[in-house]
């Protein structure tokens, strides 16, 4: 298994920590400067980030064993891979969002209005994220040494080594 480096959650130029939901989310600062920017004002920018980094944490954890979501959620945010992880579906994400209005996919009304016919929800809830996020996400070993998403009970060891008592 690949070293991890565990971290107390931090702020920098690139994310910032929001205590209060225990999530990243990428800084106004780091959004202008990598992206064009078509909101109006500034307090449209922060909803849109504030939506992005809450769809990328509900896409990973919906997405992984129900009995690892604790451990999923200490790598994700108090190692220093999960942070470079996080980091980079976000601005995946961030990408998506600002070229296509991407993070309202799942808003839309789940009937195809051009047929009448309803959209399945297993189609809406399987693109919550951008291609480009998806396979960012599904190849999260290479952060890692493991995937996240294995669908059964991680060993006690990784408990152990993020401090979690179970």
């Amino acid at each position: 298994m690949k070293s991890l480096h565990y971290i107390q959650p931090y702020d920098n130029s690139e994310l910032v920590w929001d205590a209060k939901i225990k999530k990243y989310r990428l800084t106004k600062e780091y959004v202008k400067d990598n992206f064009d920017i078509t909101f109006r004002d500034d307090a449209t920018l922060d909803r849109r980030i504030k939506k992005n980094s809450n769809k990328v944490y509900t896409y990973i954890i919906n997405r992984c064993y129900s009995g690892n979501r604790l451990v999923v959620d200490r790598l994700l945010n108090y190692t220093q891979e999960g942070r470079d992880f996080i980091l980079q579906v976000l601005t995946s994400q961030i990408e998506a969002d600002l070229e296509t209005g991407f993070n309202d996919l799942t808003l839309q009304p789940s009937v195809n209005v051009a047929n009448g016919q309803s959209i399945d929800r297993n189609i809406l809830l399987a693109n919550q994220v951008s291609v480009d996020t998806e396979l960012l996400v599904d190849n999260n070993a290479n952060n890692f040494g493991f995937n996240l998403f294995l669908q059964t009970a991680f060993p006690n060891a990784l408990y152990l080594l993020l401090g979690i008592i179970k």
